[in-house]
């Protein structure tokens, strides 16, 4: 501040004042979402699909008051769990059109795609336009269900953005069927016990390559295949834990398991499993017994169990002489001439 002329409580002087201004540099921002509660927001991936848009392109906002353009933009997902399974893409159709390149970075559980330009640095909308065709994708067969956590940055030249995150939950999908195994045993069952046990020690093993915590056993099927005449008597009978909600029913020598359970309380189920026989006379012979389960979408594979049924002697033989049975000799009545003359 000077005096341009000397100035008194009545001259009329007039008196010029410098001011320096600084400008500083103004943090970028980037809204995700239309409201401005947040910034944050989640999407859901579905195993199995080509991957899922990370960006709502209608409320995805960059904005900086300083700069009409960007540096470069990171997306950088923090806690990979499916390796180079998992991966983020861009259209690159839409960002060669921007003059946008890309590359990303593998660190640990750490992925980071990162949108730049050789030349003249993108606007923001020409990063808008670009972001806005990022996938996440993940090629696993049976991925982590856990929720992936991506977070996103801008770079201004001088200046990064606040990190706005974007949470990807993971929906499995049930797309195998099970599978069932039974060491093989050949059982025997002998007339007259209270029953059999058919499968040996822990000899029967479910496995379902699916998520178990998501997708249960909801079904299983005992088959006697064999034809005899005591078809009606034998049985094959099963052990449901108090608590597991499986019912049971017999039909035409088919055993029926119904209800929703998990892997292990099936596989313990079927672990139980006898044979029975109340045939006064059971047919003796081989018994052919077919076991499969199903998920509720896929019937697995069949198993099957031998068992050899044995008979005993244990009835006392009878002669009629009285004709009682199937027109016999009736001695009361016929004085045999060739049973008198036996003891002359």
């Amino acid at each position: 501040l000077h005096d341009a002329l000397p100035i008194s409580a009545f001259s009329n002087g007039k008196a010029t004042a410098r001011v320096h201004v600084n400008s500083i540099n103004d943090i970028p921002s980037i809204d995700l979402t239309a409201s401005n509660a947040t910034v944050n927001s989640s999407v859901t991936f579905l195993e199995g699909s080509k991957g899922v848009a990370l960006f709502d392109k209608t409320q995805l906002t960059l904005k900086d008051t300083d700069y009409l353009d960007f540096e470069y933009v990171t997306i950088t997902m923090t806690n990979v769990l499916d390796g180079v399974d998992e991966s983020l893409t861009m259209d690159t159709v839409v960002a060669g059109q921007n003059k946008i390149l890309s590359n990303t970075k593998f660190v640990g559980s750490t992925y980071t795609l990162k949108l730049f330009a050789e030349g003249p640095r993108p606007t923001l909308a020409q990063f808008e336009t670009v972001i806005a065709t990022v996938k996440y994708a993940n090629t696993r067969d049976e991925p982590s269900l856990n929720v992936r956590v991506l977070e996103v940055a801008a770079f201004d030249g001088e200046n990064f953005s606040k990190n706005v995150k974007v949470s990807v939950n993971m929906e499995p999908i049930n797309d195998h069927s099970p599978v069932l195994n039974i060491t093989k045993y050949h059982a025997t069952f002998t007339e007259g016990t209270a029953g059999e046990a058919l499968i040996k020690s822990a000899g029967l093993v479910i496995s379902d390559s699916d998520h178990n915590e998501y997708f249960m056993i909801h079904g299983a099927e005992i088959s006697i295949t064999s034809s005899t005449w005591d078809w009606e008597s034998q049985k094959v009978v099963v052990t449901i834990p108090q608590g597991v909600h499986v019912t049971t029913r017999y039909d035409n020598q088919t055993l029926y398991l119904s209800g929703s359970a998990t892997v292990l309380q099936y596989q313990g189920i079927l672990r139980t499993l006898k044979y029975t026989n109340s045939a006064d006379e059971p047919e003796p012979g081989l018994r052919t017994i077919d076991v499969a389960v199903n998920d509720g979408d896929f019937m697995s594979n069949t198993q099957q169990i031998t068992l050899t049924v044995f008979v005993v002697n244990d009835q006392t033989p009878v002669i009629d002489l009285n004709g009682a049975k199937a027109n016999g000799v009736n001695f009361a009545d016929r004085k045999s001439t060739r049973l008198n003359s036996s003891h002359r």
